[in-house]
């Protein structure tokens, strides 16, 4: 009877253990199922809350990474930004400006002088823009840095790319790059007024002519904003005329001074030849020559001034004087610097290549010394290495900072 009784309790309590796990596993399975499930609503609910915010986010970064690499003081111009839509990229360069206007440290070229520039030359701010282009129309505004950039479809979301292009040399800077979500702002900005300037043939065609407009006028525009003067040498009552060209100021005619040394000489030792193309100096008087005030280049200010006017390939043209060198190898002068060939003078008292050639020495000097060298047969210009000192050049002064 009470083995009975114990069997029938133990059948009990198993069948109690048994269903008590049933239930425990049930339970389990759905709660997994809850917590699969709600992340899953949870951060579709992130997504859709972040892709509202995203692009005013992205473009925030953007500035301040721009903000943090770009030395203070610089003057940058928000040039373009590649996308189907012009209200997408004015929305983008204006939220871009006014974050960089915020933070106080960089000179933003006014909307209304890049407009001038647009309208000129019929680019839109929705259009590719070449790094070429981008340079030369950032010189014209006076800029050192152009902010240019693009948006490109990815899946259901898009791609962000800004940068900043280096007007002096040409590279990248800062470039900063995200993707954002599709949501409805984005899609509303890109829905309403579409251009279609970035990818269609004619559009780039109208860039593509709107670049060498640049580069053709970049020199006359920088002629037009240099300024002339003029300068009295006080040791000889001689009176120079003067360019600013960049933020520099150079003598617009070689100097002819005569120190109380013999190592300076007239070419063929004609007086005449001093008077037209100045007198050729060793580099040791030349070091001397300029008036108080002024010095002799160095090898940076040479470069400078060949990158201001158009680069080693175009500065010999652009430099040159519109007469006096043989063969037609005349210049067009458009800086007002009017180089001339005033040959120079053998370390052992020749002379050769009045007409030809131009030498100008620079005081950068370690063993070797370095002069800048202009062709008659050429547009190119050189800065060059020369093994000897005692050979006669000519010498351009430049104002003092």
């Amino acid at each position: 009877m009470s083995k009975a009784i114990f069997s029938g309790m133990i059948g009990t309590k198993r069948q109690t253990v048994f269903y008590t796990i049933v239930t425990m596993v049930i339970f389990a399975l759905l709660s997994l199922a809850c917590t699969v499930s709600m992340p899953k609503q949870s951060l579709q609910g992130q997504e859709q809350q972040t892709a509202q915010k995203a692009l005013d986010i992205a473009i925030a970064e953007a500035a301040a990474r721009i903000d943090e690499h770009i030395e203070a003081g610089t003057k940058i111009a928000l040039l373009n930004f590649n996308s189907p839509s012009d209200r997408f990229s004015a929305y983008v360069l204006d939220e871009l400006t006014a974050n960089l206007v915020d933070s106080r440290n960089l000179t933003i070229v006014a909307r209304k002088e890049i407009d001038l520039i647009r309208s000129e030359f019929e680019f839109q701010y929705s259009g590719q823009v070449e790094d070429e282009s981008m340079q030369a129309l950032g010189r014209m505004l006076g800029a050192q840095s152009i902010v240019s950039g693009s948006l490109t479809p990815i899946g259901r979301s898009y791609r962000i790319v800004i940068r900043v292009l280096n007007v002096q040399t040409a590279t990248v800077a800062v470039q900063y790059r995200t993707d954002i979500v599709s949501d409805d702002r984005v899609q509303a900005l890109l829905e309403v007024g579409k251009s279609g300037g970035a990818t269609t043939n004619g559009s780039r065609q109208q860039v593509t002519q709107a670049a060498r407009q640049v580069s053709q006028t970049t020199a006359t525009s920088q002629s037009i904003g240099s300024k002339s003067s003029s300068f009295t040498d006080p040791r000889n009552g001689q009176t120079y005329r003067t360019v600013k060209i960049g933020n520099k100021t150079w003598m617009a005619e070689n100097l002819n001074f005569r120190p109380r040394t013999d190592d300076t000489w007239c070419y063929d030792h004609d007086d005449s030849n001093c008077e037209k193309y100045g007198r050729l100096y060793t580099q040791d008087a030349a070091m001397k020559a300029c008036p108080e005030g002024w010095r002799l280049p160095s090898r940076k200010d040479w470069n400078d001034l060949v990158w201001e006017a158009d680069g080693k390939d175009a500065a010999g043209e652009r430099l040159k004087s519109k007469t006096g060198w043989n063969n037609n190898g005349n210049g067009s002068d458009k800086f007002g610097f009017s180089a001339l060939p005033g040959g120079h003078r053998f370390f052992n008292g020749g002379f050769s290549n009045i007409g030809n050639n131009g030498f100008w020495w620079s005081a950068t000097a370690y063993l070797d010394a370095y002069c800048m060298d202009m062709r008659h047969n050429s547009d190119n210009i050189r800065l060059s290495d020369i093994n000897n000192k005692s050979f006669g050049l000519s010498v351009r002064c430049i104002q003092n900072d």
